[in-house]
């Protein structure tokens, strides 16, 4: 499968894949900052249930900001 990266509003990006090993969806965010000490990407992983309530949530939430619903 491959990656998808997502824009951030600083114009850097956050990577979603897919870990054949541990059979997770990973997120991979930036380092926070340029010229900060921590320079790692920051790797989180979820089950497929996890990243299905994961966007549900983005959802609500694009929603919410729309005024379509309460949330």
């Amino acid at each position: 499968m491959d990656d998808y990266q997502i824009p951030t509003v600083d114009g850097r990006y956050l990577t979603v894949g897919y870990d054949e090993q541990s059979h997770s969806i990973v997120i991979q965010f930036p380092p926070p900052e340029e010229g900060e000490e921590d320079q790692e990407l920051h790797t989180y992983g979820f089950e497929p249930e996890d990243a299905e309530r994961f966007v549900a949530a983005l959802d609500a939430l694009r929603a919410r900001m729309a005024g379509d619903g309460a949330g």
